[in-house]
C-alpha cells in the first residue's frame, strides 16, 4: 500500500461511478443530434468495462446491476436508475452555455459602443474564459500556453505592386517585413491603432494565403526567427478531436467542457476574415482579448487557425516584448530576419470555394 493507494467502500465507488456517468453519458435514443454523431451509442456494461478496466467481473456486475436498478422506496419518490442495462448510451456532446453566450453578447455591445475600456463586468468575463491557462488542459490535450524556444520560425510578407516596390522591400527586410512604426499601425483584428503587434503565419503558404493578393501583384516573404523564449495563447487547442473524458479524470467537468466550448467559440470569431467593409469597431472585442492576454496573462502573443487555407494553417501574433521605440518608431520583438529564407513569388490566379447562400425575403 503505497502513500498515494485509498480505498472505497464499493457502495461509495458505485456511487463515483454513477455520477460520473451521468455526466458523461446519455441515452441514444433521446439526445438527437447533441452526441457526437460518430457514436452511436453502446450498452452501460459495454462502457463500464472499457471505462473502469475492472478485472473482476463479478465487481464490474455487481455496480451494473446496482446502477440499473432502483429500490421500491426511491421509485415511489420519483427516483430512477442511472441507466438501463440494455438501452444504448452515447458521449454527451456539451456546448456553451446559454449565459456564457449572453455574457459574450453583452461585453462586445459593452465595448464596442458604450465603454472602451474594461470595467469590473467586462474584465470578469475575460477572466471566467482565461484564467489560468496552463491548467486548462481539455481531457489528455495540451493546455493553452505553447513555448515557443530560440529559434523558432515564423513566416511573414508583403504585396508588391511592382518589381522596384519588391526591391525596396528585399533591401530592408527588417523594417519592410518587420511590424511598422508606431505612426503606421493602423487598426487590425488584434491590435489597436497606433500599437503594432507582429502578424505572421507558421507556414509559408498560410502567410501568402492571408495576404490576399491580387492577381498580377508581386508578394516578397522571409522567415523570422525567435531570439527569446516566448510564450503565447494558443486557441487551436480547442480544434483538436475531443474525445470523452475518462471516468477519474474527474477534473474535466461539464463546467470545464462547456467553458471549452465557448472558447472553441472566440476561437470561430477570431478565424473570421478582415473584410474591406470591416470597421475599426468591430476589432475592439478581439483587440480586448489580445490586450488581457498580454497585460494580465503576461503572455507574449497567441496562436490562432487560419480560415484562408483548406488544410491546417496558424496565425501568430506577438505583442512586443519591450514598450521601448527607436527614434523611427518601430518597437522591438525578439525576432530577427533571415534574409537568406527571402522568397518572391508573382500571384497568377486566385481559386474560390463558394457556397450557395440564399437571402431571405428575397426572390433570387
Amino acid at each position: 500500500h503505497g502513500k498515494n493507494n485509498f480505498t472505497l467502500t464499493l457502495e461509495a465507488f458505485s456511487e463515483f461511478v454513477g455520477g460520473r456517468f451521468r455526466e458523461l453519458y446519455e441515452d441514444s435514443e433521446d439526445n438527437y443530434s447533441w452526441t457526437v454523431s460518430e457514436d452511436n451509442g453502446a450498452l452501460p456494461e459495454d462502457r463500464l468495462s472499457e471505462c473502469l478496466c475492472l478485472s473482476d467481473l463479478k465487481v464490474l456486475d455487481w455496480i451494473i446491476d446496482k446502477l440499473s436498478t432502483v429500490s421500491s422506496r426511491d421509485e415511489s419518490q420519483g427516483g430512477e436508475p442511472t441507466f438501463h442495462a440494455d438501452r444504448l448510451y452515447s458521449p454527451i456532446r456539451y456546448f456553451s452555455t446559454v449565459d456564457q453566450q449572453l455574457q459574450w453578447i453583452i461585453f462586445e455591445d459593452e465595448i464596442k459602443h458604450r465603454r472602451r475600456f474594461f470595467d469590473s463586468s467586462g474584465l470578469k468575463v475575460l477572466d471566467d474564459l482565461f484564467q489560468d491557462p496552463e491548467k486548462l488542459i481539455w481531457s489528455g490535450v495540451e493546455n493553452h500556453v505553447k513555448p515557443i524556444s530560440v529559434g523558432g520560425k515564423f513566416w511573414r510578407g508583403r504585396h508588391a505592386v511592382n518589381e522596384e516596390n519588391a526591391k525596396l522591400i528585399v533591401d530592408d527586410l527588417e523594417h519592410q517585413l518587420g511590424a511598422p512604426p508606431k505612426n503606421l499601425a493602423t487598426a487590425g483584428r488584434m491590435n489597436p491603432s497606433g500599437i503594432p503587434y507582429f502578424y505572421g503565419s507558421l507556414e509559408m503558404d498560410t502567410c501568402i494565403s492571408e495576404l490576399r493578393p491580387p492577381v498580377g501583384s508581386l508578394v516578397v516573404l522571409a522567415e523570422f526567427v525567435t531570439t527569446e523564449p516566448l510564450r503565447l495563447f494558443d486557441f487551436t487547442v480547442v480544434d483538436f478531436e475531443f474525445r470523452t473524458p475518462g471516468f477519474f479524470e474527474t477534473e474535466v467537468t461539464p463546467e470545464v467542457i462547456s467553458k471549452r466550448q465557448f472558447l472553441a467559440d472566440v476561437h470561430e470569431r477570431l478565424k473570421l476574415p478582415v473584410l474591406p467593409e470591416n470597421h475599426s469597431i468591430d476589432f475592439v472585442p478581439t483587440q480586448a482579448i489580445s490586450e488581457y492576454i498580454h497585460h494580465e496573462l503576461k503572455l507574449d502573443g497567441l496562436m490562432f487557425a487560419s480560415s484562408q487555407v483548406d488544410v491546417d494553417g496558424t496565425n501568430i501574433v506577438l505583442f512586443g516584448d519591450k514598450f521601448t521605440h527607436d527614434d523611427a518608431g518601430y518597437r522591438e520583438f525578439p525576432l530577427a530576419v533571415n534574409s537568406s529564407t527571402v522568397q518572391y513569388y508573382e500571384v497568377e490566379s486566385v481559386t474560390f470555394t463558394t457556397s450557395y447562400n440564399r437571402i431571405q425575403d428575397l426572390d433570387i
